[in-house]
């Protein structure tokens, strides 16, 4: 995440997320639980790479990843859903709900 973007985040979502960047590899399955983002993978199109969106059924955040990308794409895939959950949020919230994995 460059510094543009941390511009955009709240001074609560900079205290959770700074611990987690002063690793190598960033620990991206432990933010994303501490963030009560659930992540999951799936069988999704192949033009889907991963998607985040808000289950209806749980009430969670999910982050959903295609199966068919390899892993270190897969560890994008998260860290980019998380981006996208915590600066826009709002844009999640309004989106319409997606099929089942």
């Amino acid at each position: 995440m460059n510094l543009a973007a941390l511009a955009g985040l709240g001074s609560g979502q900079l205290a959770t997320i700074a611990p987690y960047l002063e690793s190598c590899p960033v620990q991206i399955g432990e933010l994303a639980r501490e963030q009560d983002v659930a992540v999951r993978i799936c069988r999704l199109d192949s033009r889907i790479s991963g998607q985040v969106l808000l289950d209806p059924e749980s009430g969670r955040y999910l982050i959903r990843i295609n199966r068919r990308e390899a892993r270190q794409r897969q560890r994008f895939i998260i860290a980019r859903g998380l981006a996208h959950f915590l600066l826009h949020r709002d844009i999640i919230d309004r989106s319409p709900p997606a099929g089942q994995c």
